[in-house]
């Protein structure tokens, strides 16, 4: 979440980095990423990005919020490539025991 001081104009809140065509169709993003990385890298890289942050300072609470939820992101995403694509089993569950 951005520090309550910041303010920012209402077209902050689409999409930058994508195309048109991939507005129009987010799953091709999506399946271009998982094609090109695996989930553990992701994990590895997004922990070398965090020790980095701590490093110099720059893991305050958002920062960590951030890096939480964006984990949670790739690992959701990652799951329903993997139901799509017959890669994972409906029956398994997480680490936790939750569906």
């Amino acid at each position: 979440m951005p520090h309550p001081s910041h303010t920012f104009p209402a077209y902050h809140n689409q999409p930058f980095a994508l195309t048109i065509a991939e507005i129009d169709n987010p799953q091709q993003v999506i399946n271009s990423f998982f094609g090109g990385w695996r989930l553990t890298e992701v994990r590895y890289l997004m922990k070398e990005w965090l020790v980095e942050a701590n490093s110099r300072r720059l893991g305050d609470e958002d920062f960590l919020h951030l890096h939480d939820e964006m984990m949670r992101l790739c690992e959701a995403v990652w799951v329903q490539q993997q139901d799509k694509s017959g890669g994972r089993s409906k029956q398994k569950k997480g680490k936790k025991g939750k569906k």
